[in-house]
């Protein structure tokens, strides 16, 4: 079973859903709403149709990871983000699982963070469950380059 299937079996049975990835898409979250950013993701690499996506939406589409722009999914360079700015942030993997859980509260989890992610998901459950997605990853090829238990720890 996929993330995307997991999210959508658990998604009913949970007031919160926390989305743990990581190494990518969750810190970079975190950099963008901790600077007063807000979020978009988008659930795929298709640059061209996620440049579309945010122009309409009159969000800044997020840069590859490599790329030396403002922009650029990373930590170092989302720091740079004004505080009412509108970020898109393309990925196979957070950003899909994100879009996946589709209506309520949907929190990203990395080791930045879990502090914050667990006061929030617990004032937001209102005494409802929590479920808690970790998110490995998966490329094209369909191999999976990282496990769901690289992305647990944070989530304990």
């Amino acid at each position: 079973m996929n993330g995307g299937s997991k999210v959508r079996r658990l998604r009913p049975k949970v007031a919160v859903l926390v989305i743990v990835d990581v190494l990518s898409f969750s810190t970079a979250v975190d950099e963008a709403t901790g600077r007063g950013a807000q979020v978009l993701p988008f659930p795929s690499g298709d640059r061209a149709a996620a440049q579309d996506a945010a122009s309409k939406a009159g969000a800044i589409l997020a840069a590859p990871r490599k790329a030396a722009a403002k922009s650029a999914f990373s930590p170092r360079t989302l720091s740079h983000l004004a505080q009412d700015a509108r970020l898109m942030l393309p990925s196979p993997n957070g950003s899909h699982l994100s879009v996946e859980a589709g209506s309520g509260p949907v929190l990203a989890g990395c080791f930045r963070n879990p502090g914050a992610v667990a006061r929030a998901a617990l004032a937001l459950a209102g005494g409802g469950d929590i479920g808690v997605i970790p998110a490995g990853e998966r490329w094209p090829t369909g191999h999976c380059a990282r496990r769901w238990r690289t992305v647990w720890a944070p989530a304990r």
